[in-house]
């Protein structure tokens, strides 16, 4: 906690942004685009004469953003990262840069990569699920390397996220608490 303290710095009376506005840097034309899924507040911003996107965490070159379930979130943050996944691979971007790795030359290819990923993990949840189970087991199942504290916990909100995506969508109920997830 006290390394995270000594690098981040709440800005002083920040201006939210909004959703289609656009901003004019040096310049140029940036579109704000609301991305949530990742974070709730979560933007990325397009430099439409550029075909440019500056994807933050919505996209990432080698690994999917982590889409996870936390307190105080929106309630089902799978949807939102579906519904910023497609808003994304409709974009005519040339190219992404991310918040990690390398340059993304095929943003709509790789949106729909992270789609089937997610996608390939609900039906493995839904494979798991041949009676009821709690979260914290189930996310052992779909995470079963090991990981530290940190990544433990992402992978745990991560299940959430993605079992409250089913439940939400009628194909998962709940009982509890405490909670178990069983099919409908």
């Amino acid at each position: 906690m006290a390394k995270t303290r000594e690098r981040v710095h709440p800005p002083q009376n920040p201006i939210p942004l909004k959703d289609g506005e656009v901003l004019e840097l040096s310049g140029k034309r940036l579109w704000v685009l609301w991305t949530p899924g990742h974070a709730d507040g979560h933007v990325a911003f397009f430099l439409e004469e550029e075909g440019v996107l500056l994807a933050g965490d919505a996209l990432l070159e080698r690994v999917s953003p982590n889409v996870g379930l936390w307190a105080y979130t929106r309630a089902n943050p799978l949807k939102d990262f579906f519904c910023s996944l497609r808003r994304l691979a409709e974009l005519p971007a040339q190219v992404a840069h991310a918040g990690h790795f390398g340059p993304i030359p095929q943003v709509k290819r790789r949106a729909e990569e992270l789609k089937t990923h997610h996608e390939a993990r609900l039906q493995a949840l839904l494979g798991l699920l041949d009676h009821p189970q709690d979260a914290w087991s189930l996310s052992l199942k779909l995470f079963p390397q090991e990981l530290d504290p940190a990544g433990r916990r992402f992978a745990f909100a991560e299940t959430l996220a993605h079992l409250e995506y089913l439940r939400q969508e009628g194909l998962l109920l709940r009982e509890g608490p405490p909670f178990r997830y069983f099919r409908a």
